[in-house]
C-alpha cells in the first residue's frame, strides 16, 4: 500500500470536481452504492442541479432520513450510505467535513460501513449534505460563522482535504484491520 502524502492542489471555485456529462446517470449512480442498498436508494432530479457547486453531490432521504454521498476519491467516483443516529443536539455543531456551525438540528452524526462490516465510522456533517453550498455562499446557515480567512478557496481545500480523509477510512483500512492480528510495529 502506498502510504505517501501527495499535495492536493484547490480546485478554482468555479470548476466542478466531477461532471455528470460525462456519462453519470441516475442508474450508473445507484449502481455506486453497495448492492444491498441499490434499491432503497432514491436519486433527486438531477436535471436542475448546478453540478459546479459540488465538491460532493449528497442527498438525504426525506422518510428514512438516510443519507447519500456521491462523491470524487483516487480518481473514481464513489457512492457512500449515511446513516444518522438518534442522538439530540442540544448545542451549535460544527460540521467535520466543511467547518460551518450549525443551530442544534442543522448537523447529524452520520455513520458509514467500512469495508470491513464490523467497523463503522462516525462523522458529524451538515444534515442537509450541502457543505459545498455554504461554503460558495449559494445557501446561507442557519447560525451566524465566526470570522473566516476571505479567501473562500481555503475553507474549499479543507472540505476536500476532509473529505478524501473520511473516504480513507471507509476504504482503505489499516493493516490491522486487514489480517486480523495486533499490529506490533515495525521491525
Amino acid at each position: 500500500m502506498d502510504r505517501t502524502l501527495r499535495p492536493i492542489i484547490p480546485r478554482p471555485l468555479e470548476s466542478p470536481v466531477f461532471d455528470l456529462s460525462a456519462g453519470l446517470s441516475r442508474s450508473s449512480i445507484v449502481r455506486l452504492f453497495p448492492e444491498r442498498h441499490q434499491r432503497h436508494v432514491h436519486v433527486p432530479e438531477l436535471e436542475s442541479v448546478n453540478w459546479s457547486q459540488f465538491d460532493y453531490f449528497g442527498w438525504v432521504d426525506a422518510q428514512t432520513r438516510t443519507g447519500y454521498m456521491v462523491a470524487p476519491y483516487r480518481g473514481n467516483i464513489v457512492g457512500v450510505v449515511l446513516d444518522p443516529t438518534k442522538s439530540t443536539q442540544r448545542n451549535e455543531t460544527q460540521c467535520d467535513l466543511c467547518g460551518v456551525v450549525h443551530n442544534p438540528g442543522h448537523a447529524c452524526l452520520y455513520t458509514a460501513g467500512t469495508i470491513n462490516p464490523r467497523i463503522r465510522i462516525g462523522r458529524i456533517i451538515c444534515a442537509d449534505l450541502c457543505c459545498s453550498e455554504y461554503l460558495r455562499g449559494t445557501r446561507n446557515p442557519t447560525k451566524l460563522q465566526p470570522i473566516r480567512s476571505t479567501d473562500p478557496t481555503n475553507g474549499l481545500f479543507n472540505l476536500q482535504m476532509n473529505l478524501e480523509s473520511f473516504l480513507d477510512q471507509i476504504y482503505r483500512p489499516k493493516p490491522t484491520e486487514v489480517s486480523g492480528k495486533v499490529y506490533e510495529g515495525h521491525k
